[in-house]
C-alpha cells in the first residue's frame, strides 16, 4: 500500500474519544490520541505533537508598561492598553511553542494508537512572577493548537484539523496559511441551554426574503471576474460547468428581516437555537468571503 493510501486512514480530532478531558480548566493537564494504521508506524518515527500556547492575561490597574517589559524579560509577548471604553489598565498576550513526543503507544488491531500529554496553560504561561496585585489579575482568553508531524524516510507527513494529510515543510506551510491546527480552548464550558438544544442552521440568502428592497442587482458587482446575478425565487440555479454557472454569483434576495419574519415558525418546529452562515458584506452569496465586518 502506498503512503498516501496508508495517510487515508489516519485519524484524530478533538472529541471526548481523542481529547480527554473534554472540556479541560487552565489548570488541566491534556491527553490527545493519534491514530495511525500498523503499517504507517512501522515505517515511520514517532510522530511529534507541534503545540503552541497562547494566553491574554489582564493585569492589575496599577501595573505599568515598564514594570510588565521587565517581569517578561525574555518571554515572547505583547503588550496593549484596552480600547476607550473598556476596562482600565494593560492586556498582556504570552505565546510558546512545543514540541511533544508520545508518552505511550499502543496496539489495537491494525491500528497503532499514540498518546500525547499536554501541560496546562497555566504552567506553560503563568502569570509574570513578581506581579504586585496578583489577585486582581484576570485570564482573559486562552488557546491550545497543536497538529502533528509524521517522518516517513524523507518525507515528512502533516496531520491538521482540516484532515489534510500531505507532505510539506511546516514553517513554509505555516507562511502560506496551508496548516489549520486542531484547537482547545481551556477554561471553556458549554452554555447550559445548549446542551440537547435543537440547532438550526441557515443559509440566509436562500431562505425567505423579507425585504426585496435589499435585494442584489444584476450586475451590481464582479465576483471572481464575472457579473453576480439576481434569480426569481422559484428559479433553478444555473447548473452550466464553472465558470459561467458559478452559483456563488447567484442571489435570491433571503436577508435577516425573512428570519425575523420565520421566528413563529421555526418556534413551531421546535428549534431552540439558529446558526446562519456569514452575513456580513460580500460579493458571493455564501458571504465566507467577508469584506466588510460592520
Amino acid at each position: 500500500m502506498s503512503l498516501v493510501d496508508l495517510a487515508r486512514y489516519v485519524f484524530t480530532d478533538t472529541s471526548p474519544l481523542f481529547v480527554t478531558p473534554p472540556q479541560p480548566s487552565l489548570l488541566d493537564s491534556i491527553q490527545v490520541k493519534l491514530r495511525l494504521p500498523r503499517q504507517l508506524a512501522d515505517i515511520s518515527s514517532s510522530p511529534s505533537l507541534i503545540a503552541t500556547y497562547e494566553i491574554s492575561y489582564q493585569m492589575p490597574p496599577d501595573c505599568t508598561r515598564g514594570e510588565l517589559e521587565k517581569l517578561l524579560h525574555g518571554r515572547e509577548n505583547r503588550i496593549t492598553p484596552y480600547p476607550e471604553g473598556q476596562p482600565e489598565g494593560l492586556k498582556v498576550y504570552l505565546k510558546e511553542r512545543l514540541a511533544i513526543e508520545p508518552s505511550h503507544r499502543k496496539e489495537v488491531g491494525e491500528f497503532t494508537y499514540y498518546l500525547f500529554h499536554l501541560p496546562p496553560i497555566l504552567k506553560v504561561l503563568p502569570p509574570p512572577k513578581g506581579l504586585k496585585q496578583l489577585e486582581a489579575l484576570k485570564v482573559i482568553e486562552s488557546q491550545i493548537k497543536y497538529y502533528f508531524r509524521i517522518k516517513v524516510g524523507d518525507d515528512e507527513l502533516i496531520v491538521d484539523a482540516e484532515a489534510m494529510i500531505y507532505p510539506v515543510y511546516p514553517e513554509e506551510a505555516f507562511q502560506r496559511r496551508e496548516i489549520f491546527p486542531f484547537r482547545i480552548v481551556p477554561g471553556f464550558r458549554t452554555p447550559e441551554w445548549v446542551r440537547g438544544a435543537v440547532l438550526y442552521q441557515i443559509f440566509p440568502d436562500r431562505f425567505f426574503n423579507g425585504d426585496p428592497s435589499n435585494d442584489v442587482r444584476d450586475g451590481e458587482y464582479l465576483y471572481d471576474g464575472y457579473p453576480v446575478v439576481k434569480k426569481n425565487w422559484n428559479e433553478l440555479p444555473d447548473v452550466s460547468p464553472y465558470p459561467k454557472g458559478n452559483r456563488t454569483r447567484e442571489f435570491y434576495g433571503g436577508d435577516l428581516k425573512g428570519i425575523m419574519e420565520k421566528l413563529g415558525y421555526l418556534h413551531w418546529l421546535g428549534v431552540e437555537g439558529l446558526y446562519l452562515t456569514p452575513i456580513f458584506l460580500s460579493p458571493s452569496n455564501h458571504k465566507y468571503d467577508t469584506q466588510d465586518y460592520e
